[in-house]
């Protein structure tokens, strides 16, 4: 079976092939290098294997390239298109790069379908919705008679019409089809708000690792905790922060940073100026307590990088983030360079012996070039960027453990005050 799929494994290394000893048949692993589901192929499948030699599966996308037609085919729907029944048949000419492709969404090929008729699950769930083939592989097995739905099910695929997307003109550049597809999903809503776009999905890059974190960073869970009061809006960023991409999350943590760096140095200014008012001769030394105010207020033109080097020192121990550090040593201890051109310079090694009063000026600028390479995109102050890339978003997720613990010592500590 290897041998005849030898032109298969060529097109898609990624992909590798097993033999299931109960069901007595070979499988291909990894399609699309996506371990959700996998593909069956029998020994007298000669159609099959005919199709699967003449294609390739990009990973990026729920898709099949063509590379006799050059035409990539996107999987999009056997169902009526929520856009209406003109998007069954809209078609119109892409000018991109000096380069007319020809796209259209039309009916899908026998190659797709012979490929979804034998697709098999292997986790229910998964970031790519097993590349959108699970209804086209019901289709498929209703039509040929391979399974009996009920009435129910049965009639929901009465009007079934399987739909791809279709692109044309294409020489295989993985760069240069990510940005052709880019630019036609723009170009696509731009002129219709509720256009169908292709979805472009994260490479599985499995060389690139999650944060790390000790889950009891003080030993056992206690079993009495008391709670401090913790400033309502630091508590909405804080949750905020759970939530959705690593860009998403790393900018909210860094807005806990923010806030609290500048109420910290407010709060500092309005105590000292009490204590200068209530004092017992405040009245009598009417000048020199004045005097001494408007030093008081000088705190709050201090630029905010000192804000937030002052706010790390007074609330987060070195040891709570030298332990990060080590855990994702790989990470924070080497050059990090994102898509966009933005690279992250690697962290003073916890083991340095001047660690312990180092560490806010490394990891405060890092954790601030960051967040401005993450928002400001092309000022002219920002020579490089971090784009909104998958892969951007595995490499930025060392770097939200780290600031999510750091936060969280904040609101800790601040909440003591």
């Amino acid at each position: 079976m290897r041998e005849k799929l030898n032109s298969f494994f060529e097109n898609n290394p990624k992909s590798s092939l097993r033999f299931d000893d109960d069901m007595k048949r070979h499988f291909i692993a990894k399609p699309w290098n996506d371990d959700t589901f996998e593909v069956g192929v029998g020994e007298d499948d000669d159609n099959l294997i005919d199709v699967l030699n003449r294609v390739h599966l990009p990973e990026r996308y729920s898709a099949i390239y063509h590379p006799e037609a050059k035409c990539l085919e996107v999987a999009y729907t056997i169902f009526m298109p929520s856009g209406g029944k003109d998007i069954r048949t809209r078609q119109f000419d892409f000018h991109h790069n000096s380069i007319t492709h020809k796209c259209a969404f039309r009916k899908s090929s026998n190659e797709l379908l012979s490929i979804a008729k034998h697709v098999r699950q292997r986790q229910s769930f998964g970031p790519t919705n097993h590349r959108n083939l699970m209804s086209y592989n019901t289709y498929m097995l209703i039509i040929d008679g391979d399974i009996d739905p009920p009435a129910e099910i049965a009639a929901s695929y009465k009007d079934a019409l399987p739909i791809s997307f279709w692109v044309e003109n294409i020489d295989w550049d993985e760069d240069a089809v990510v940005d052709l597809i880019y630019h036609l999903n723009f170009y696509m809503s731009y002129f219709d708000n509720q256009s169908p776009v292709v979805i472009v999905h994260t490479l599985n890059d499995e060389s690139v690792k999650t944060g790390k974190v000790a889950r009891y960073p003080f030993g056992d869970f206690p079993p009495v905790i008391t709670s401090n009061s913790i400033d309502r809006n630091l508590l909405h960023f804080w949750k905020a922060s759970q939530e959705g991409d690593a860009a998403r999350q790393f900018l909210y943590n860094f807005q806990i940073l923010e806030y609290a760096s500048y109420y910290m140095i407010e709060e500092e200014i309005g105590r000292q100026i009490t204590r200068l008012l209530l004092a017992p001769n405040a009245i009598s030394q009417a000048s020199v307590i004045a005097a001494q105010i408007h030093e008081a207020f000088g705190a709050s033109k201090m630029q905010e990088s000192q804000k937030l080097e002052m706010l790390l020192r007074k609330y987060v121990k070195a040891d709570i983030v030298s332990s990060v550090i080590e855990m994702n040593k790989e990470v924070f201890c080497n050059e990090t360079i994102f898509e966009g051109g933005y690279k992250a310079a690697s962290l003073a090694t916890p083991k340095n012996g001047d660690f312990e009063k180092n560490w806010v000026g490394s990891i405060s600028p890092a954790l601030r070039n960051l967040r401005n390479a993450l928002s400001h995109g092309k000022e002219m102050r920002m020579s490089s960027v971090i784009t909104p890339t998958g892969h951007n978003m595995r490499l930025l997720q060392p770097w939200v453990t780290l600031i999510s613990v750091i936060t969280k010592e904040i609101l800790v500590y601040r909440a003591m005050n």
